[in-house]
């Protein structure tokens, strides 16, 4: 196992503790999604009969209980692989087929919890009370923040009361119900593809899109967003723009693997960065949206040598550094904070130009 999977806490694989919780809180199918290198976890899971043997012979009768307890029945795990790092909610969508339409937990090796009523069990009873999805969080501190997950939502209102809107993230697209305070669910999520959604006609009142539309078929997804909105309901995005320049950091870092002698990173093909802000208020009016206004920005962030590399290592090229020995992976990281700790705070900071576009639907 590699990463987060092989920590041991208290003698134990971290990956033990998250299926003993699933298992606490009546799961009854584990499925894991793995990556390049993680065949060990499908090892670790497996029966070791020259173990067992060990043990019989030695009259290890109480670990050889212990040994057996952690085998699961045969067919109650199934293992999925990712073959591209495309973030958490691409590796769920791996596990399609497997899960279904079965209710479902993700679960992570990263963070326990230990608590004499599992973290688990907890979300599954209010799950089972209200239906929709339910997240456990915890409290960072705000310098840690860039290294996590952070929720989002939409909070919609109109001058008659709550609406509906549909949230386009990376990774998702989130069905947002704005209920009532009655105990009941405040918002519904699922995981569908942008230009394909799971929604009625004429059922939203606003559609907010995030960095999305350049990774589809843009009239698709424009399309199947007039459909599911009301009209005059309103469709809002933001979306990159063309452009050449080249973040100083990512040189440095292709300099450093190259010295390591490893190839850099492939560059990112992002076939469907808009050319202009013409060009997107054109879209939109051509998929049928009227009073469309767009846009240009500029998306802007100062990283820190030791923030850049937190976001290399633990985000952007995760895959690429568990793979690396630890001793490897140690002087890599030290060679780097040090080249990137050479450059001046404008070059620290990254710039690439955004659109933003809105309209409304017609008709």
């Amino acid at each position: 196992m590699t990463q987060d999977e092989q920590k041991q806490a208290v003698a134990r694989a971290a990956i033990q503790y998250v299926v003993d919780e699933a298992l606490a809180a009546g799961i009854e199918h584990i499925v894991f999604v793995t990556g390049r290198n993680k065949s060990a976890i499908e090892d670790y899971f497996d029966r070791a009969y020259e173990l067992e043997d060990t043990l019989r012979m030695k009259g290890k009768s109480a670990l050889l209980t212990e040994l057996e307890a952690d085998i699961r029945p045969p067919g109650s795990m199934s293992f999925v692989r990712q073959q591209a790092p495309q973030g958490l909610g691409h590796a769920v969508w791996c596990a399609r087929d497997v899960i279904g339409d079965e209710p479902f937990a993700v679960m992570l090796p990263d963070m326990l919890m230990i608590d004499d009523r599992p973290c688990l069990k907890n979300l599954v009873d209010i799950h089972d009370r209200h239906g929709g999805n339910v997240v456990a969080l915890q409290k960072c501190e705000p310098d840690e923040a860039h290294k996590f997950g952070k929720p989002t939502a939409a909070h919609c209102a109109s001058t008659q009361g709550v609406i509906d809107a549909v949230e386009a993230g990376v990774d998702t697209i989130i069905h947002c119900v704005f209920l009532e305070p009655d105990g009941t669910p405040r918002f519904r999520s699922e995981v569908a593809f942008a230009d394909a959604l799971p929604f009625e006609d004429a059922t939203f009142d606003l559609a907010v899109s995030s960095f999305v539309f350049q990774l589809v078929h843009r009239p698709r997804a424009f399309r199947e967003a007039r459909r599911v909105l009301r009209p005059g309901g309103r469709l809002s995005y933001v979306s990159w723009l063309e452009d050449e320049r080249v973040f100083v950091p990512d040189r440095v870092f292709d300099d450093v693997l190259d010295d390591f002698g490893f190839d850099p990173p492939a560059d990112e093909q992002r076939s469907g960065d808009l050319p202009s802000v013409e060009r997107a208020a054109g879209e939109l009016r051509h998929a049928g949206f009227g009073g469309v206004v767009a846009r240009r920005g500029l998306v802007e962030h100062r990283f820190t040598a030791d923030g850049y590399v937190a976001f290399l290592s633990e985000f952007d090229e995760e895959t690429l550094f568990a793979e690396l020995e630890p001793k490897v992976r140690r002087s890599l990281v030290a060679r780097l904070t040090r080249d990137l700790g050479r450059l001046t705070p404008d070059e620290m900071t990254m710039r690439f130009p955004i659109v933003f576009a809105t309209g409304r639907r017609t008709g």
